[in-house]
């Protein structure tokens, strides 16, 4: 199962957390389109969930044969508890977006 663990290292909770799962060889991002996925609304502090990357069936056959098995880069955007929001890149740059 494909996915990601997300934490909050924030002594303050997060929210609207929203995984971008981009395809990727070598580190590098590839043609094969970003997969979106439903958003965690709160994380609180110092917690850790598992965000998978779930494809139905027929979603998953769409996917080019040659990234099923392969790596995934993933880009996070979130809101503090000031509301400020944030993208965290797949190269883990945080950039304020607001």
């Amino acid at each position: 199962m494909f996915g990601a663990f997300v934490r909050n290292a924030s002594d303050l909770p997060v929210f609207d957390i929203y995984p971008v799962f981009q395809p990727a060889s070598d580190g590098e991002p590839t043609a094969g389109g970003d997969w979106f996925f439903e958003n965690i609304a709160v994380l609180p502090p110092h917690e850790t969930k598992f965000m998978p990357l779930e494809l139905a069936e027929d979603e998953y056959e769409e996917v080019p044969h040659h990234l099923r098995n392969g790596m995934f880069l993933i880009e996070i955007t979130f809101r503090d508890a000031a509301g400020v929001r944030w993208i965290r890149s797949a190269d883990g740059l945080l950039v304020q977006t607001n």
